[in-house]
């Protein structure tokens, strides 16, 4: 008996590809996770081993080897040129608020331009540093403008309890 007649009658198979259904690539809008996850996009397809090893060596900040990096396609490694832009949009809308915040003390002369200056150096670049060690992007959310003030505002007061004593 021929192995391809047999299998085509066999019925574990028919019950296995109700359980397993295809990908959503071949059949169309399934998506096993979209009962689960409502309103997210399609679920990816599953990577590649090395793929996975190059990803989440990424994820943590650790180089991957060049071994890892070979096998995986270069559209999913991340773009510098993207990093780049996103860091110089975020800086400048963290900026942004941190210079009106500040502009407020520095009317009020509680603190000198130079002082001005350099608190808004510093805590942009303190708040870029902490959204990139806690998210690893720099992704400008709707509550950012409100978070970047308290935390500006947290620092001046700790900043004048040093200062004044």
């Amino acid at each position: 008996s021929s192995s391809s007649s047999s299998s085509a009658a066999d019925p574990r198979l028919s019950s296995r590809a109700a359980a397993y259904p295809p990908p959503a690539s071949v059949a169309g809008s399934y998506d096993p996770y979209a009962a689960v996850y409502p309103g997210m996009p399609p679920h990816a397809p599953a990577m590649s081993s090395s793929l996975a090893v190059v990803s989440a060596a990424l994820s943590q900040g650790v180089v991957p080897t060049m071994s890892a990096m070979l096998s995986v396609p270069a559209s999913v490694l991340p773009n510098p040129d993207q990093e780049k832009q996103a860091l110089v949009a975020f800086k400048h809308k963290v900026s942004s608020v941190v210079l009106k915040t500040l502009n407020e003390h520095l009317k009020k002369k509680r603190i000198s331009k130079d002082q001005y200056k350099g608190l808004a150096k510093k805590l942009t670049h303190e708040l870029c540093d902490k959204q990139y060690r806690r998210h690893h992007d720099y992704v400008i959310t709707p509550g950012l403008d409100s978070a970047v003030k308290a935390y500006t505002a947290d620092y001046m007061q700790k900043y004048y309890r040093r200062r004044d004593g």
